[in-house]
Protein backbone atom coordinates (compact mmCIF):
# COMPACT_ATOMS: atom_id res chain seq x y z
CA UNK A 1 0.00 0.00 0.00
CA UNK A 2 1.18 3.59 -1.11
CA UNK A 3 -0.29 6.74 -0.75
CA UNK A 4 1.28 9.69 -2.34
CA UNK A 5 -0.52 13.45 -3.27
CA UNK A 6 1.09 16.45 -5.11
CA UNK A 7 -0.52 20.22 -5.30
CA UNK A 8 0.65 22.82 -7.46
CA UNK A 9 -0.57 26.18 -8.49
CA UNK A 10 -1.45 26.21 -12.06
CA UNK A 11 -0.09 28.07 -15.03
CA UNK A 12 -2.95 31.15 -14.37
CA UNK A 13 -3.37 31.41 -10.82
CA UNK A 14 -0.73 33.20 -8.76
CA UNK A 15 -1.76 31.73 -5.62
CA UNK A 16 -2.28 28.28 -4.24
CA UNK A 17 -5.73 27.75 -2.58
CA UNK A 18 -5.77 24.01 -2.33
CA UNK A 19 -4.23 21.99 0.52
CA UNK A 20 -3.93 18.27 1.30
CA UNK A 21 -2.48 15.98 3.79
CA UNK A 22 -2.16 12.69 4.46
CA UNK A 23 -2.15 9.56 7.23
CA UNK A 24 -0.77 6.51 7.04
CA UNK A 25 0.01 4.04 10.06
CA UNK A 26 -0.33 0.00 10.41
CA UNK A 27 -3.77 1.01 11.70
CA UNK A 28 -5.55 2.86 9.45
CA UNK A 29 -4.98 5.44 5.97
CA UNK A 30 -6.58 8.76 5.25
CA UNK A 31 -6.04 11.59 3.23
CA UNK A 32 -8.04 14.62 2.49
CA UNK A 33 -7.98 17.39 -0.23
CA UNK A 34 -9.17 20.96 -0.25
CA UNK A 35 -10.32 23.44 -2.29
CA UNK A 36 -10.76 27.08 -1.00
CA UNK A 37 -13.21 30.14 -2.11
CA UNK A 38 -13.15 33.85 -0.69
CA UNK A 39 -10.22 35.66 -2.21
CA UNK A 40 -6.75 35.56 -2.13
CA UNK A 41 -6.47 34.99 1.48
CA UNK A 42 -9.70 33.47 2.18
CA UNK A 43 -9.41 30.90 -0.18
CA UNK A 44 -6.17 29.36 0.79
CA UNK A 45 -6.89 29.74 4.75
CA UNK A 46 -9.75 28.26 4.63
CA UNK A 47 -8.97 24.89 2.88
CA UNK A 48 -5.63 25.18 4.97
CA UNK A 49 -7.59 25.55 8.70
CA UNK A 50 -10.24 22.72 6.97
CA UNK A 51 -7.39 20.03 6.34
CA UNK A 52 -5.82 20.45 9.57
CA UNK A 53 -9.05 20.36 11.61
CA UNK A 54 -10.41 17.35 9.67
CA UNK A 55 -7.58 15.11 10.44
CA UNK A 56 -6.57 16.00 13.94
CA UNK A 57 -10.36 15.12 14.52
CA UNK A 58 -9.67 11.93 12.52
CA UNK A 59 -7.00 10.88 14.02
CA UNK A 60 -8.24 12.02 17.55
CA UNK A 61 -11.41 10.05 17.30
CA UNK A 62 -9.22 6.57 15.88
CA UNK A 63 -6.33 7.18 18.54
CA UNK A 64 -8.10 4.71 21.23
CA UNK A 65 -10.27 2.47 19.50
CA UNK A 66 -10.65 -0.66 18.29
CA UNK A 67 -10.87 -0.56 14.80
CA UNK A 68 -11.66 -4.34 14.18
CA UNK A 69 -14.58 -3.78 16.14
CA UNK A 70 -16.07 -0.87 14.47
CA UNK A 71 -18.45 -1.05 11.68
CA UNK A 72 -18.97 0.84 8.39
CA UNK A 73 -21.52 3.29 10.99
CA UNK A 74 -18.96 4.15 13.55
CA UNK A 75 -16.67 4.98 10.86
CA UNK A 76 -19.06 6.94 9.26
CA UNK A 77 -19.88 9.09 11.68
CA UNK A 78 -16.01 9.45 13.02
CA UNK A 79 -15.85 10.95 8.43
CA UNK A 80 -18.95 12.84 9.50
CA UNK A 81 -17.70 14.12 12.97
CA UNK A 82 -14.19 15.02 10.80
CA UNK A 83 -15.82 16.97 8.32
CA UNK A 84 -18.32 19.04 11.07
CA UNK A 85 -15.04 20.39 13.27
CA UNK A 86 -13.37 21.58 9.88
CA UNK A 87 -16.59 23.44 8.99
CA UNK A 88 -16.27 24.82 12.56
CA UNK A 89 -12.81 25.39 12.72
CA UNK A 90 -13.42 27.74 9.22
CA UNK A 91 -16.71 29.20 10.04
CA UNK A 92 -15.06 30.68 13.15
CA UNK A 93 -11.84 31.76 11.42
CA UNK A 94 -13.79 33.80 8.55
CA UNK A 95 -14.99 35.72 11.79
CA UNK A 96 -11.88 37.05 11.97
CA UNK A 97 -11.38 39.59 9.89
CA UNK A 98 -13.01 41.33 7.08
CA UNK A 99 -10.55 39.59 4.57
CA UNK A 100 -11.96 36.08 5.71
CA UNK A 101 -15.59 37.04 5.94
CA UNK A 102 -17.69 34.77 3.86
CA UNK A 103 -14.94 32.19 2.91
CA UNK A 104 -15.09 28.55 2.54
CA UNK A 105 -13.68 25.03 0.99
CA UNK A 106 -14.60 21.53 -0.66
CA UNK A 107 -13.88 18.70 1.13
CA UNK A 108 -13.07 15.50 0.06
CA UNK A 109 -11.57 12.45 2.23
CA UNK A 110 -10.69 8.91 2.69
CA UNK A 111 -10.48 6.71 5.48
CA UNK A 112 -9.04 2.96 5.01
CA UNK A 113 -9.36 0.67 8.03
CA UNK A 114 -10.00 -2.59 9.17
CA UNK A 115 -10.48 -3.68 5.25
CA UNK A 116 -13.14 -1.19 5.18
CA UNK A 117 -12.97 2.19 2.55
CA UNK A 118 -15.19 5.09 3.52
CA UNK A 119 -15.28 8.76 1.36
CA UNK A 120 -16.81 11.75 2.83
CA UNK A 121 -16.88 14.98 0.93
CA UNK A 122 -18.46 18.48 0.26
CA UNK A 123 -17.78 20.59 -2.74
CA UNK A 124 -16.85 19.82 -5.97
CA UNK A 125 -13.70 18.11 -5.31
CA UNK A 126 -14.04 14.23 -6.78
CA UNK A 127 -13.26 10.44 -5.60
CA UNK A 128 -11.92 8.60 -8.49
CA UNK A 129 -11.70 4.13 -7.67
CA UNK A 130 -10.14 2.23 -10.40
CA UNK A 131 -10.58 -1.45 -10.71
CA UNK A 132 -8.18 -3.14 -13.37
CA UNK A 133 -9.26 -1.29 -16.63
CA UNK A 134 -11.92 0.32 -15.37
CA UNK A 135 -12.52 3.65 -13.28
CA UNK A 136 -15.99 5.26 -11.78
CA UNK A 137 -16.48 8.32 -9.76
CA UNK A 138 -17.37 7.42 -6.61
CA UNK A 139 -18.49 11.21 -5.75
CA UNK A 140 -21.12 13.54 -6.96
CA UNK A 141 -20.53 17.18 -7.32
CA UNK A 142 -22.86 19.44 -4.94
CA UNK A 143 -22.70 22.12 -7.80
CA UNK A 144 -25.46 24.04 -9.54
CA UNK A 145 -24.14 22.24 -13.02
CA UNK A 146 -24.91 18.51 -11.45
CA UNK A 147 -28.37 20.33 -10.14
CA UNK A 148 -29.60 20.43 -13.72
CA UNK A 149 -27.96 17.21 -14.98
CA UNK A 150 -30.00 15.56 -12.07
CA UNK A 151 -33.51 17.36 -13.26
CA UNK A 152 -32.96 16.79 -16.79
CA UNK A 153 -32.79 20.57 -17.86
CA UNK A 154 -29.01 19.70 -19.24
CA UNK A 155 -27.30 16.53 -19.81
CA UNK A 156 -23.96 15.53 -18.85
CA UNK A 157 -22.24 16.44 -21.87
CA UNK A 158 -23.51 19.53 -22.08
CA UNK A 159 -22.46 20.40 -18.58
CA UNK A 160 -18.76 19.86 -19.13
CA UNK A 161 -18.08 23.45 -20.69
CA UNK A 162 -21.46 24.73 -18.98
CA UNK A 163 -20.19 28.59 -18.46
CA UNK A 164 -21.69 28.39 -14.52
CA UNK A 165 -19.87 24.96 -13.72
CA UNK A 166 -17.99 27.38 -11.01
CA UNK A 167 -21.15 27.68 -8.83
CA UNK A 168 -20.92 25.09 -5.88
CA UNK A 169 -24.24 24.75 -3.78
CA UNK A 170 -22.13 22.73 -0.47
CA UNK A 171 -19.52 24.05 0.84
CA UNK A 172 -16.96 23.80 4.20
CA UNK A 173 -17.18 26.90 6.50
CA UNK A 174 -19.74 28.92 5.06
CA UNK A 175 -23.00 28.16 7.27
CA UNK A 176 -22.83 26.99 10.93
CA UNK A 177 -23.32 23.61 9.74
CA UNK A 178 -22.30 21.53 6.31
CA UNK A 179 -23.73 18.76 4.60
CA UNK A 180 -21.93 15.82 3.05
CA UNK A 181 -22.63 12.52 1.31
CA UNK A 182 -20.25 9.72 2.48
CA UNK A 183 -19.44 6.46 0.15
CA UNK A 184 -18.78 2.98 0.73
CA UNK A 185 -16.36 1.49 -1.92
CA UNK A 186 -15.62 -2.12 -1.60
CA UNK A 187 -13.67 -3.33 -4.72
CA UNK A 188 -10.59 -0.90 -5.91
CA UNK A 189 -6.77 -1.22 -7.14
CA UNK A 190 -6.67 2.94 -6.35
CA UNK A 191 -7.90 5.61 -5.06
CA UNK A 192 -7.63 9.27 -6.73
CA UNK A 193 -8.97 12.53 -4.74
CA UNK A 194 -8.16 15.68 -7.01
CA UNK A 195 -9.72 18.94 -6.94
CA UNK A 196 -11.28 20.27 -10.47
CA UNK A 197 -8.56 22.22 -11.56
CA UNK A 198 -7.21 18.59 -12.38
CA UNK A 199 -11.01 17.15 -12.95
CA UNK A 200 -12.15 20.07 -15.30
CA UNK A 201 -8.88 19.90 -17.95
CA UNK A 202 -8.45 16.21 -18.15
CA UNK A 203 -11.34 13.57 -19.49
CA UNK A 204 -12.40 10.61 -17.09
CA UNK A 205 -11.00 8.59 -20.00
CA UNK A 206 -7.33 9.96 -19.69
CA UNK A 207 -7.64 9.50 -16.13
CA UNK A 208 -8.93 6.12 -16.06
CA UNK A 209 -5.84 5.18 -18.58
CA UNK A 210 -3.28 7.03 -16.24
CA UNK A 211 -4.54 5.43 -13.06
CA UNK A 212 -4.62 2.55 -14.57
CA UNK A 213 -1.60 2.18 -15.79
CA UNK A 214 1.58 0.33 -14.58
CA UNK A 215 3.05 2.91 -12.45
CA UNK A 216 3.89 4.23 -9.01
CA UNK A 217 0.95 6.57 -7.45
CA UNK A 218 4.14 9.01 -7.11
CA UNK A 219 4.60 8.97 -11.18
CA UNK A 220 0.88 8.54 -12.03
CA UNK A 221 0.31 12.16 -9.66
CA UNK A 222 3.11 13.72 -11.75
CA UNK A 223 1.56 12.99 -14.84
CA UNK A 224 -1.73 14.09 -13.91
CA UNK A 225 -0.47 17.14 -12.94
CA UNK A 226 1.77 17.80 -15.63
CA UNK A 227 -1.27 17.31 -18.30
CA UNK A 228 -3.52 19.62 -16.67
CA UNK A 229 -0.65 22.34 -17.05
CA UNK A 230 -0.67 21.24 -20.93
CA UNK A 231 -3.94 21.67 -21.25
CA UNK A 232 -3.55 25.73 -20.09
CA UNK A 233 -3.36 25.27 -15.80
CA UNK A 234 -6.06 27.02 -15.38
CA UNK A 235 -6.66 26.46 -11.78
CA UNK A 236 -4.73 25.21 -9.04
CA UNK A 237 -4.18 21.60 -9.20
CA UNK A 238 -4.11 18.46 -6.44
CA UNK A 239 -4.03 15.18 -7.25
CA UNK A 240 -3.89 12.33 -4.43
CA UNK A 241 -3.34 8.63 -5.04
CA UNK A 242 -3.73 5.55 -2.73
CA UNK A 243 -2.89 2.41 -3.84
CA UNK A 244 -4.52 -0.96 -2.12
CA UNK A 245 -3.30 -3.52 -4.86
CA UNK A 246 -1.74 -6.43 -2.19
CA UNK A 247 -5.40 -5.85 0.20
CA UNK A 248 -7.95 -6.84 -2.90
Amino acid sequence: MKCFGRTDKGIKRKTNQDFFRIFSSKRYHAAVVCDGMGGAKGGSTASRVAVAAFMKTLRASLAERELERMTSGDFERVLINALSAANTAVYEKAGTGESLEGMGTTLVAFLYAAGKTLVVNTGDSRLYASKGGKIEQITKDHSFVQYLVDTGIITQSEAENHPQKNIILKVVGVNEHAECDVYTVSDYDNLLLCTDGLSNMISCDEISSILTGDLDCETKVGILIDLANERGGFDNITAVIFQRKDEI
